[in-house]
C-alpha cells in the first residue's frame, strides 16, 4: 500500500538511508534503496528486525543480502518508494520552477501596470480618477512586493534544502572510504591517499608499515567472534593513537592494518613501529561476562619505504615479505625490507 509521505519527510528517510548503504557499501539503485528506505521508515516492521539482528551483530550486508531482503520484505510494485530519493529531487526543481515563473507572472503584471499609469498620466484627468490611479498602482506593487517576497523564501528554502543534501553527499562519500568496524580508511581510502601523495610528488618519501595481529585466528576459535571484533577494534585504536599529522592508518583487510607515514625515513618508521607494538602489547582485553582477561595480544610488523615511480602494490609487497619474515623470526616483532637504493647508500 502506498503511503503518501512529504518532501520533508522524504528528505530526512533520504539523508538516513544514505549512511547505512555508505557503510555496507550498497550500490544506490532503486531496489537497494526500496530496503534501507522501508528500514528507516520504520513501517515494515519484519524487513527492520531482520536488518537490526544484522547490524547487531556486524555482520556483513552486502548487495546480495539486500537483495535477498527485498525480495522477501519488500513490495516490489511499491514504485513510489523506491523512487523516493528522486521524487525529492525533482519536487525540489519543481518548487524552484513554480517560483520563478510566478515571479515572472507578477513582473509581467506590475510592468503593464505601470505602463497603464504613465499613459493615463498623459492625458487630462480629474481628481477622482486620479486617486483611482494611484490606488490601483498601490495594489500592484503590494502585490508585486509580496511576489519578490515569496520568491526570496522559496528560493531560501530550497538553498537549505539543497544545501543539507549537499552535506548528507558529502558525509556519504566520506563514510565510503571508511572501515565501518574501526573507523579507518578503508581499502578506497587509502587508494585515495597514495594518489594524493603522489599528485605532490611525496611518495617517494613515505614508509609503508603493515601490521597483522599475531594467531587471530585462534582468538576467534578460542573466545567468539566478537572478543575477535573487539580485539581488531583495540589494535585501530592503538593506530590512531601512535600516529600524528598526515600519517594515515587504515584497515587493509580481516585483522592486517597499513599505515602511510609521509616525509619519514626508514628508522623513523621503524620506531613508530617499535612504539605500535610495544602499545599493542601493553594492552588487555577482558571477557565483559566473566572479566576474565584473554590471552595477551601481539602484532607482527613489516616495513619498507616507496621508491619514485614504483608501483604501490610493488611496494605492499615488499612490506609484506618484511612482514612474513617478522611472522617466521617468532612474531611480535618488527622486520624492515631496505629498497636497493638504501642499500647502494649505505655500500658507499
Amino acid at each position: 500500500m502506498l503511503t503518501k509521505v512529504t518532501m520533508e519527510l522524504s528528505s530526512e528517510y533520504l539523508r538516513l538511508a544514505l549512511p547505512y548503504m555508505s557503510r555496507y557499501r550498497v550500490p544506490i539503485t532503486p531496489q537497494n534503496y526500496a530496503v534501507w528506505y522501508e528500514y528507516v521508515a520504520g513501517a515494515n516492521q519484519p524487513l527492520k528486525a531482520a536488518l537490526d539482528t544484522l547490524v547487531e551483530n556486524e555482520q556483513s550486508i552486502d548487495e546480495e543480502i539486500t537483495a535477498s531482503l527485498y525480495q522477501k520484505y519488500v513490495d516490489p510494485t511499491d514504485l513510489g518508494k523506491i523512487e523516493s530519493a528522486q521524487q525529492l529531487l525533482h519536487t525540489l526543481a519543481d518548487t524552484l520552477t513554480t517560483s520563478l515563473d510566478t515571479a515572472n507572472g507578477e513582473v509581467s503584471r506590475y510592468e503593464k501596470s505601470l505602463k497603464d499609469c504613465a499613459t493615463n498620466l498623459q492625458t487630462n484627468i480629474d481628481p477622482d480618477e486620479f486617486k483611482a490611479l494611484v490606488q490601483s498602482l498601490e495594489q500592484s506593487t503590494r502585490q508585486m512586493s509580496s511576489g519578490s517576497q515569496q520568491l526570496q523564501q522559496h528560493l531560501a528554502d530550497s538553498q537549505r534544502e539543497a544545501d543539507q543534501l549537499r552535506s548528507e553527499l558529502v558525509k556519504t562519500r566520506n563514510e565510503a572510504k571508511k572501515d565501518a568496524m574501526t573507523g579507518l580508511a578503508n581499502r578506497k581510502g587509502l587508494e585515495e591517499m597514495v594518489q594524493r601523495l603522489s599528485g605532490e610528488n611525496r611518495l617517494g618519501s613515505t614508509c609503508v608499515l603493515i601490521c597483522d595481529i599475531d594467531n587471530f585466528k585462534s582468538v576467534n576459535d578460542s573466545y567468539g567472534h566478537l572478543i575477535g571484533d573487539k580485539v581488531i577494534r583495540m589494535v585501530a585504536d592503538v593506530l590512531k593513537n601512535q600516529i600524528k599529522g598526515r600519517d594515515t592508518p587504515a584497515r587493509f583487510g580481516g585483522e592486517e592494518f597499513i599505515i602511510l607515514l609521509p616525509d619519514t625515513e626508514l628508522r623513523g618508521a621503524r620506531s613508530v613501529a617499535e612504539s605500535i607494538r610495544r602499545a599493542v602489547e601493553g594492552c588487555k582485553i577482558v571477557r565483559p561476562r566473566t572479566g576474565e582477561a584473554i590471552r595477551q595480544v601481539t602484532i607482527s610488523i613489516g616495513i619498507t619505504q616507496c621508491l619514485v615511480k614504483e608501483d604501490f602494490q610493488e611496494t605492499v609487497s615488499r612490506a609484506d615479505q618484511a612482514l612474513y619474515a617478522a611472522k617466521q623470526a617468532g612474531r611480535n616483532r618488527v622486520e624492515v625490507n631496505t629498497p636497493l637504493h638504501e642499500m647502494k647508500v649505505m655500500v658507499c
